[in-house]
This record gives C-alpha cells, sequence and structure tokens, in this order.
C-alpha cells in the first residue's frame, strides 16, 4: 500500500521556467518588503541563505534551520519579525507571479488519481 505520494511543484505540476520565475520572484518580494529591508540587501542576503542551504550536508539542520540562521542575522532581524509580513507575500503577491508558470499536462489527472 503507497502511503505518500510526495509531489514538487518546479516542473512536476506546473510548467516553471526558473531563468524567467526567478527573477521576477525576487524582484516582487523585494518590492513587498522594501519597507522593512532595503532591497538590495534583502536580495544578496536572500541568495547568500540559498547558497548555504545548498551547500548544507548536515542531515539534523534543516533547510529552514541553515537559512534562518545566515537571513535573519545578517538583516538584523529574527524569524519573528518576518512571519507575518511573509504570510503576506504569499497571501498577496505571489499569487501575481502565475503568469510565469503553467500547469502541466496530466498533473490534475495524477493528483486526482493519486487521491482516489
Amino acid at each position: 500500500m503507497i502511503r505518500a505520494l510526495l509531489l514538487d511543484l518546479d516542473d512536476t505540476l506546473l510548467d516553471n521556467d526558473i531563468d524567467q520565475f526567478l527573477p521576477a520572484y525576487i524582484q516582487r518580494l523585494a518590492a513587498f518588503m522594501a519597507d522593512l529591508v532595503n532591497p538590495d540587501a534583502l536580495v544578496q542576503e536572500l541568495l547568500q541563505g540559498t547558497r548555504l542551504m545548498l551547500l548544507n550536508r548536515q542531515p539534523d539542520r534543516t533547510l529552514e534551520c541553515v537559512f534562518g540562521a545566515h537571513f535573519y542575522p545578517a538583516l538584523g532581524s529574527r524569524r519573528a519579525d518576518w512571519q507575518a509580513r511573509v504570510q503576506a507575500f504569499y497571501a498577496q503577491a505571489f499569487p501575481k507571479l502565475r503568469d510565469h508558470t503553467a500547469p502541466r499536462p496530466g498533473a490534475a489527472e495524477l493528483v486526482r488519481a493519486a487521491q482516489e
């Protein structure tokens, strides 16, 4: 019996050209947070935090932990200072990036079949 099916969105359930999507995502995020942090600093620390996640080889440290240990202190803040604003970004601004993605043929059918 299959107990779990793990799928990601990027190029599995959605066509997502990362070279097109990523710059649009970063630009929108930096603009959304501009009243809290300098957009250039945000982008620099976002990219550095992401780089550190990719380099992480410690199985006891989650990607979120590795990213957060760098990102928030580098910007002189704490994760708690960002939680509500990040949630607002994903509720309000992130959906506007939809035009940079497209459903993959068969994705909806795959999810429905898996649910059955």
